[in-house]
């Protein structure tokens, strides 16, 4: 009889925690698909320090280092290595939307 109660609130208390996990789920994926979108982007120009598959070190015009990565979306220049100078569109998660060399 303990146990069968003890399950009956065990069940209990799970139907009741569900709904709580499920509205925190849509609202971690609403703010990411805010922070994902494309007019959130900015625009950041430097040179390409190193690659690493789909990472590219770039030291920015004012001295920073930015590390971007390309991803299957991502419009580029194929022809981009270390030492071109570049300009990217970068989501706030370091994703780039464009990669291509300045000219």
């Amino acid at each position: 009889m303990l146990r069968l109660k003890f399950l009956i609130a065990l069940v209990l208390t799970s139907l009741l925690l569900i709904p709580i996990f499920l509205s925190e789920a849509q609202t971690s994926s609403k703010k990411s698909d805010r922070l994902s979108s494309p007019s959130e982007a900015i625009l950041i120009k430097g040179t390409v320090l190193e690659i690493e598959g789909n990472l590219y070190i770039i030291k920015t015009e004012d001295g920073q280092i930015s590390r971007v990565r390309v991803y299957r979306g991502t419009i580029q220049d194929e022809s981009i290595k270390i030492g071109d100078a570049i300009e990217a569109r970068v989501l706030p998660e370091w994703q780039a939307l464009v990669l291509r060399q300045q000219h």
